[in-house]
């Protein structure tokens, strides 16, 4: 008996291949997704230890540009800040007019735009990359030890390119000097601040300046949007869950109910030789359970191609991806769990069918 049963249960044909595909491809979605979604988690936990997510930009009015920051509010910050001033000016290169854009200029005494400003001189400036462009447009150098005049209501200042590969949180657009500079294109001691920039952690400075009517907004929103982006699809994880559940069910639940038509005679004979009906109804619920897991293997298994695939070439299709599929619990296990529980849930009733077809379809017994 135990034999008979192992072969009704496994039984193939092509009602049975066509739904362990079926199976199969829900697993797959599932398993991707999950897969990706990890990865992506690691991902960015790996880019927010690589990436400095930057402090929060403080300034008043619609832009950088008419900002203005009264220096009485430093005096109830508890931490340090970067202060910055921005000018608008004409930007030559090897004394040729190239743009009217702006510099600015920080004092940065804990290092928060991680750029090195201690060993910045008043001889040097940092140009953006779109102005770095700009400036290549017109035929002109803009490598390092190249000449740039920056000129403001007829003052000037002529100083040497020291880095042209990008001025940090600022716009490429921009350069950034020496606070020496703003002072004597301006005539005057540092002017007016334009904007601040606070260090991360320090929430308590931060509200401060915003109860005082101040803008602050991240510099960096790198980290932000992938955790944002991140969260918005894990919440969505458990959408994807049910329905592949069932799709699944329905599966599993249209196959049995088939395949209790199709063995009415299978039916008959395990009667007759004496099956019970709660062997009849385990018959088909085995044959589910068996379904269900050669439809999860197939699609783990087809997850973890596809997914691994997609990484791997992704830049053969024009675009770059950091993340690496990830086979976890999550990602691996839960899906068979899945088809396994919900397409044993399919095969209740049509089972439940099966061992009622033994008793009301009896053969009768010879004489």
């Amino acid at each position: 008996m135990k034999n008979v049963f192992v072969k009704m249960a496994t039984r193939m044909n092509w009602r049975v291949l066509v739904t362990v595909i079926g199976v199969a491809a829900c697993v797959m979605y599932l398993n991707g997704t999950t897969s990706m979604v990890e990865g992506l988690d690691v991902g960015t936990e790996a880019l927010a230890a690589r990436v400095n997510q930057g402090p929060y930009l403080v300034f008043e009015g619609d832009s950088l540009a008419s900002s203005a920051i009264d220096e009485s509010a430093l005096l109830q910050l508890e931490s340090n800040v970067t202060s910055c001033w921005a000018l608008e000016v004409s930007i030559l290169a090897q004394y040729v007019f190239v743009d009217e854009s702006y510099v600015v200029a920080c004092e940065d005494p804990d290092n928060l735009l991680n750029m090195d400003l201690k060993n910045f001189t008043t001889e040097n400036i940092r140009i953006g990359r779109n102005l770095k462009e700009n400036i290549l447009e017109h035929n002109l150098s803009a490598s390092r030890g190249s000449l740039i005049t920056l000129e403001y209501q007829g003052e000037n200042e002529t100083l040497s390119v020291y880095r042209a590969s990008g001025v940090g949180m600022f716009s490429d657009d921009w350069a950034v000097v020496h606070p020496t500079i703003i002072s004597n294109l301006t005539d005057d001691p540092p002017m007016e601040l334009s904007f601040l920039l606070v260090p991360l952690e320090n929430q308590g400075d931060i509200n401060y300046l915003k109860s005082q009517g101040y803008h602050a907004v991240p510099t960096t929103g790198t980290v932000e949007f992938f955790d944002r982006g991140m969260s918005e699809v894990a919440g969505n994880l458990w959408g994807i869950i049910f329905s592949s559940a069932i799709v699944i069910t329905i599966l599993v639940f249209s196959l049995l109910g088939i395949e209790v038509r199709y063995r009415e005679k299978d039916i008959k004979i395990m009667s007759q030789i004496g099956a019970s009906p709660g062997l009849v109804m385990s018959v088909f619920l085995g044959q589910a359970l068996f379904i269900s897991l050669l439809g999860a293997l197939l699609g783990v298994s087809m997850g973890i191609v596809s997914t691994n695939f997609i990484s791997s070439w992704s830049s053969l299709f024009g675009f770059t991806s950091f993340i690496t599929p990830q086979m976890t619990f999550n990602s691996v296990v839960v899906p068979i769990i899945v088809a396994m529980v919900f397409g044993l849930i399919g095969g209740i009733f049509p089972a439940y069918l099966a061992s009622g077809a033994r008793r009301t379809r009896r053969v009768p017994a010879s004489s």
